[in-house]
C-alpha cells in the first residue's frame, strides 16, 4: 500500500505573516527571513527576532475576519504568506495559536484586547 502524498507548487515568498484576529481588531507582523528560503519560518529559532508590524490590505483582512465568522470564532490565529507578485496565501489558521512574542517584541496589545472582548 503507497502512503498518502501531497505536493504543493513552491511559493516564492516576499514575506510571511502572522496574523492574530480577535473579532474585528487585527494585528500583523511579517515573520522570519525569507530571502533566507526557509520553508517555515518556525524552525528558525531566531525568526521572531526580526518581525515587523505589518499592515494588510484592506480586503486581505476582510477575508479574515469572514473566515472567523464563517467558522463562528472570536479568536484565531492566521499564518500566510505574501510572494513576490504581492499575492497572498492562507496557509492555516489556528485557535490557540502563538502569538505571545508578538504582544512582547512589537508591543501589540493583544491580550488586552482579547480581555476587552470577552468582558
Amino acid at each position: 500500500m503507497n502512503p498518502p502524498v501531497l505536493f504543493q507548487q513552491e511559493i516564492e515568498k516576499k514575506q510571511e505573516l502572522r496574523v492574530v484576529v480577535v473579532d474585528e481588531e487585527i494585528f500583523a507582523c511579517s515573520v522570519g527571513d525569507a530571502s533566507k528560503n526557509d520553508v517555515d519560518w518556525r524552525k528558525n529559532e531566531k525568526a521572531t527576532e526580526t518581525s515587523k508590524p505589518y499592515r494588510l490590505p484592506t480586503d486581505v483582512m476582510g477575508r479574515c475576519r469572514k473566515l472567523l465568522k464563517i467558522l463562528q470564532l472570536r479568536f484565531a490565529v492566521f499564518d500566510l504568506i505574501e510572494d513576490v507578485n504581492d499575492k497572498f496565501y492562507f496557509l492555516e489558521l489556528n485557535q490557540q495559536g502563538g502569538w505571545g512574542w508578538m504582544e512582547t517584541k512589537l508591543g501589540m496589545p493583544i491580550s488586552e484586547t482579547i480581555v476587552r472582548h470577552l468582558v
